[in-house]
């Protein structure tokens, strides 16, 4: 349209010397102005993909190495008539049970909020199940409660390291005792809640010794059944991030802006920390990953989303 990209409120772009150039930042929707997703515009069918809606944007939490909070804002939550409207349409275009994933950040924020999406749900109940993301410091008996009678059926925690001076430095601002204790409060009042656990390798302060401690609490973790299943992902720095931000107060280095190499998963990594080199970081990755499996490979069956809508059957096996 030729307009120049300076003057694009919001645009973040990297200029020709490689440096990273962020416009002044629009302003934030309202709850009420923040549109549904328009699921109409999937020419196939609908029951081919996977679902995923919010009810808000934005997060209380303010990770360093988590973009959220500065791209999306405070949270703001989407009006009661578009959650409406989404569940409408999608009743009439999906056939079977169906498992909807939650994409708010911190969805047990708000106890009313809580109650007005379990009143919109409740009469697809037999259609739709759905998984969310919380916070510990955001679970207590009340709130669990509310989510097993709206069909949630998985809980995912922040855990990231188990070493709480690891996530103090992320700014996480909860420790390993606090996602413990919601993990199993969330057992104890919602046994058939699978209880799943985000998991970062590789943050700022991470050493040979901090990997073998978070291997013995991945493995007592899934062992006694605190949590299901563990989910672990490489630590990335992204641009924008109070880690990217500030790499020199964390001792990070960034080695490479081959954005490739920015997936979470497949080395080589981006950055050097100062404890632990790049071949001894995937090999602990590594060594992670192979434990989380072996650790849950034999509890699970991942084909109970039917039965346990119509039959309550539980996601485990007793111990």
């Amino acid at each position: 349209s030729g307009v120049e990209k300076s003057k694009i409120e919001g645009l973040a772009y990297r200029k020709s010397d490689d440096s990273i150039c962020i416009n002044e930042k629009v302003y934030f929707l309202s709850g009420e102005e923040i549109p549904s997703p328009d699921f109409s515009l999937i020419e196939d069918d609908l029951n081919d993909y996977n679902i995923y809606i919010g009810t808000m944007r934005g997060c209380i939490g303010k990770c360093n190495f988590c973009v959220n909070h500065n791209y999306w804002g405070k949270p703001r939550y989407i009006s009661r008539n578009n959650l409406e409207t989404t569940f409408q349409y999608l009743d009439t275009k999906i056939h079977s049970t169906t498992l909807i994933h939650i994409i708010d950040n911190v969805f047990t924020l708000n106890y009313r909020k809580l109650e007005e999406f379990k009143n919109i749900v409740s009469p697809y109940k037999t259609k739709f199940v759905f998984e969310c993301d919380t916070l510990a410091s955001l679970i207590n008996k009340e709130k669990i409660n509310i989510l097993k009678d709206m069909n949630i059926i998985k809980i995912a925690l922040g855990f990231e390291d188990c070493v709480d001076e690891i996530n103090r430095k992320a700014n996480k601002n909860v420790n390993i005792i606090d996602n413990i204790k919601a993990a199993k409060m969330i057992r104890k009042y919602a046994p058939d809640i699978c209880v799943y656990a985000y998991w970062l390798i590789g943050l700022p302060g991470t050493s040979i010794d901090s990997i073998k401690r978070n291997k013995r609490t991945i493995k007592y973790l899934i062992a006694k059944e605190i949590v299901h299943i563990i989910s672990p992902k490489i630590f990335i720095p992204y641009p924008g991030t109070v880690f990217w931000e500030k790499r020199e107060k964390y001792n990070l280095c960034i080695v490479s802006k081959n954005w490739d190499q920015y997936e979470r998963v497949s080395p080589p990594y981006p950055y050097v920390l100062d404890n632990i080199n790049g071949e001894q970081l995937e090999k602990a990755f590594n060594d992670i990953v192979e434990l989380c499996n072996e650790g849950y490979i034999q509890k699970w069956n991942l084909n109970l989303i039917e039965s346990r809508v119509n039959a309550h059957s539980t996601w485990y096996e007793n111990e």
